[in-house]
């Protein structure tokens, strides 16, 4: 497995715990809509430059949006994907 692979695992498995994430934080806020799509999205930028902190891809000197926004796009697509499952399997 190569490491852009492993990456893209990682990823998955932090949108799928972004979720109840999101959910927990979104009943604390009581949102719902356009700002709860806000909410997920910063969730999935702070999930992915974990993300991408831990893997090696951020060093401490220079953080770039490219390095951010790779594993936050990747993280918030898999959360996405994963709650509209969990909405379907509900109705």
């Amino acid at each position: 497995m190569t490491q852009d692979n492993v990456l893209l695992v990682i990823n998955a498995v932090i949108g799928l715990i972004g979720v109840p994430i999101v959910d927990w934080v979104k009943g604390k806020l009581n949102v719902d809509g356009k700002l709860a799509v806000l909410l997920t999205v910063i969730v999935s930028i702070a999930l992915g430059f974990g993300v991408a902190f831990t893997s090696g891809q951020i060093s401490g000197d220079i953080v770039s949006v490219d390095q951010v926004s790779q594993g936050s796009i990747t993280v918030f697509a898999f959360a996405t994907l994963f709650f509209k499952a969990l909405q379907k399997e509900a109705k």
